[in-house]
């Protein structure tokens, strides 16, 4: 993506502005992730085929939850997902990342695909399950594969994912009568950034329910992390909790799968200079509006 972009740990030694201890630790720890972020992954897993193994032999049948209601993964080749990076559809990968699910990509015009209106994304799914629309896939897999099992964990999250379709995609992404993308109402201050920065500055948690990440992260932080791609010369920097959270998300290993290692530097690095004095995005190439 970028032809000139500071490495992470180039980027976190910039001149601070006044921020929040959790802002200053989600840029220290963007610096340590770059380093460490493979070799705690597969620690991570090793220690969880071991707990698993346990698991099973205590005669449990369903999988144990990792932290963040994230599950091993399993071979689900029933789950086929029909996407195209430039497209919403990756936020869906990125889900599907987190909660550890095997799936099969396909491209739009891929035989079978599910959605009426041959659009992406769509989800097939065993027993002839066919979803459409990114927030109603995001929906779907956190009750099936997720841990969603009961109305109150349904209504933390789905809230968030209904929001972030509804209310936070038309305000970053305005559309002319045709549909197509003319600009950003993050050029302005919009009252929906200014109360989810005011939310995000007042909560004690990292992430928008409880103390885990969950799909309700993914749904607003994946709309949010669009704006650098395809917005390069707007900056999120008037909202320092917005821009700290984008940037704690962004460092999440499922997210680098789901968008490519030099697609998610761009965006880190991106968020780092929102959160410096600057406040300026670092020149390099970007999406084309999907």
């Amino acid at each position: 993506m970028p032809t000139t972009a500071l490495l992470p740990s180039q980027a976190c030694t910039t001149r601070l502005s006044k921020h929040s201890v959790r802002q200053r630790r989600d840029l220290a720890s963007c610096a340590l992730r770059s380093g460490a972020a493979s070799t705690s992954r597969f620690a991570s897993q090793a220690s969880y085929r071991f707990r698993t193994q346990q698991h099973f032999s205590a005669g449990n049948s369903s999988l144990p939850l990792l932290r963040g209601s994230r599950r091993l993964a399993v071979q689900c080749s029933a789950v086929t997902l029909y996407g195209h990076p430039g497209t919403r559809s990756p936020l869906v990968d990125w889900y599907l990342h987190e909660i550890g699910i095997e799936y099969e990509s396909k491209m739009p015009n891929a035989p079978g695909n599910p959605h009426p209106f041959g659009q992406v994304p769509a989800l097939l799914d065993e027993g002839g399950v066919k979803v459409f629309e990114s927030g109603a896939i995001l929906l779907y897999l956190a009750d099936k594969y997720g841990g969603l099992d009961t109305p109150d964990k349904r209504a933390a999250v789905t809230k968030w994912v209904i929001w972030a379709n509804s209310s936070l995609d038309p305000i970053l992404f305005k559309e002319n009568d045709q549909g197509k993308v003319i600009g950003t109402g993050a050029a302005g201050d919009p009252k929906g950034l200014q109360r989810l920065e005011a939310l995000l500055a007042d909560s004690e948690s990292d992430f928008l329910v409880g103390d885990e990440f969950s799909v309700a992260d993914v749904a607003v932080a994946s709309y949010l992390l669009y704006v650098p791609q395809f917005f390069p010369k707007i900056s999120m920097g008037k909202w320092p909790s917005i821009s700290s959270y984008m940037l704690r998300c962004a460092g999440r290993p499922a997210y680098e799968k789901a968008y490519g290692a030099q697609n998610t530097e761009y965006v880190r690095n991106t968020c780092i200079k929102y959160m410096s004095s600057e406040g300026v995005a670092p020149k390099g190439k970007t999406f084309k509006i999907f």
